[in-house]
């Protein structure tokens, strides 16, 4: 079993997190990279506005918890996991985050959890709209459409738009 903090620590020559840990010793270890929040931040909070933009992800995690959804996972992309500062000169404008999470049983249905929680599904989150938030369903949904919505959101972050 992959550890929790297996991110290799350093953007590679590119700027770019390794599809897979060169540090590691088994193939195992490779993207989608598991961290806890807390390590996450220490990771990726090295700048002034990149903790601003961690100070909204933590708010929307907030969120998610005040909504009851704790099970799950969330996958983090975007400029905000890339060294853009060195990269693009520039430093990130926003964090892109998917949330797979199980709806609670007492909700019953994604419109009722909706119904409940409205702003919380708005694709533009925060005070300032930082986090771009997309969610998927884990739970009450046809394993062959679950597949495919999860390969689709692999496929669109595995690779920067310049196809790297």
């Amino acid at each position: 079993m992959m550890n929790h903090e297996s991110l290799p620590f350093a953007w590679d020559e590119s700027g770019l997190i390794p599809p897979v840990n060169p540090n590691a010793a088994t193939d195992r270890n490779r993207s989608p990279y598991r961290m806890t929040p807390s390590n996450f931040v220490e990771r990726f909070g090295v700048t002034e506005k990149r903790g601003a933009l961690l100070a909204d992800f933590l708010n929307l995690r907030a969120a998610l918890y005040e909504a009851r959804l704790v099970q799950g996972f969330q996958w983090i992309n975007g400029s905000f996991a890339e060294h853009v500062e060195m990269r693009r000169d520039r430093a990130p404008n926003d964090i892109d985050v998917v949330t797979f999470y199980h709806i609670p049983d007492d909700y019953g249905t994604q419109q009722k959890l909706r119904d409940a929680h409205p702003s919380l599904f708005e694709s533009q989150w925060g005070a300032s709209g930082s986090i771009h938030s997309y969610f998927q369903q884990l739970n009450s949904i046809a394993p062959k459409r679950l597949v495919r919505r999860t390969a689709y959101w692999y496929s669109l972050w595995s690779h920067t738009r310049e196809g790297t």
